[in-house]
Protein backbone atom coordinates (compact mmCIF):
# COMPACT_ATOMS: atom_id res chain seq x y z
CA UNK A 1 0.00 0.00 0.00
CA UNK A 2 1.09 3.65 -1.03
CA UNK A 3 -0.09 6.48 0.28
CA UNK A 4 0.70 9.94 -0.81
CA UNK A 5 0.70 13.22 0.04
CA UNK A 6 1.54 14.72 -3.45
CA UNK A 7 -1.91 16.38 -3.64
CA UNK A 8 -2.27 16.94 0.23
CA UNK A 9 -4.36 20.37 0.96
CA UNK A 10 -6.10 20.89 -2.10
CA UNK A 11 -9.91 21.72 -2.48
CA UNK A 12 -12.27 19.69 -4.14
CA UNK A 13 -16.04 19.53 -4.82
CA UNK A 14 -18.37 16.44 -4.59
CA UNK A 15 -20.42 15.24 -7.17
CA UNK A 16 -21.27 11.49 -6.51
CA UNK A 17 -20.59 8.70 -5.06
CA UNK A 18 -21.39 5.35 -5.08
CA UNK A 19 -21.92 5.00 -1.14
CA UNK A 20 -25.94 5.13 -0.69
CA UNK A 21 -25.69 5.98 2.98
CA UNK A 22 -23.10 9.44 2.43
CA UNK A 23 -24.77 12.63 3.36
CA UNK A 24 -22.52 14.43 0.86
CA UNK A 25 -24.47 16.37 -2.18
CA UNK A 26 -23.47 17.52 -5.34
CA UNK A 27 -21.39 20.49 -4.74
CA UNK A 28 -20.22 19.84 -1.56
CA UNK A 29 -16.65 21.05 -0.66
CA UNK A 30 -13.43 19.35 1.06
CA UNK A 31 -9.94 18.68 0.96
CA UNK A 32 -7.78 16.01 0.16
CA UNK A 33 -5.71 14.29 3.13
CA UNK A 34 -4.00 11.70 0.65
CA UNK A 35 -4.07 9.05 -1.66
CA UNK A 36 -4.03 5.36 -1.46
CA UNK A 37 -3.22 3.38 -4.70
CA UNK A 38 -2.83 -0.38 -4.28
CA UNK A 39 -3.61 -3.49 -6.62
CA UNK A 40 -6.82 -3.75 -4.59
CA UNK A 41 -8.27 -0.25 -5.42
CA UNK A 42 -7.31 3.42 -5.48
CA UNK A 43 -8.76 6.02 -2.94
CA UNK A 44 -8.75 9.19 -2.36
CA UNK A 45 -9.05 10.49 1.36
CA UNK A 46 -11.11 13.72 1.83
CA UNK A 47 -11.71 15.72 5.08
CA UNK A 48 -15.34 16.98 3.73
CA UNK A 49 -16.35 20.80 5.04
CA UNK A 50 -19.65 19.32 6.24
CA UNK A 51 -17.61 17.28 8.85
CA UNK A 52 -17.81 13.96 6.64
CA UNK A 53 -14.49 11.92 5.94
CA UNK A 54 -15.81 9.73 3.45
CA UNK A 55 -12.79 8.64 0.94
CA UNK A 56 -13.45 8.84 -2.51
CA UNK A 57 -13.13 5.89 -5.03
CA UNK A 58 -12.98 7.01 -8.35
CA UNK A 59 -12.84 3.53 -10.02
CA UNK A 60 -15.55 2.64 -8.40
CA UNK A 61 -17.94 5.58 -9.81
CA UNK A 62 -17.04 8.17 -7.52
CA UNK A 63 -16.99 11.36 -8.90
CA UNK A 64 -15.21 15.01 -7.82
CA UNK A 65 -13.22 17.51 -9.08
CA UNK A 66 -10.21 18.99 -8.09
CA UNK A 67 -10.60 22.86 -8.11
CA UNK A 68 -7.46 24.48 -9.23
CA UNK A 69 -6.50 28.35 -8.31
Amino acid sequence: MAIDRTREGRRVIFYASSDPCTKLKKGDMGTIKYEIDNDICWSVCIDWDNGSSLSMLPLEGDSFKEIRK
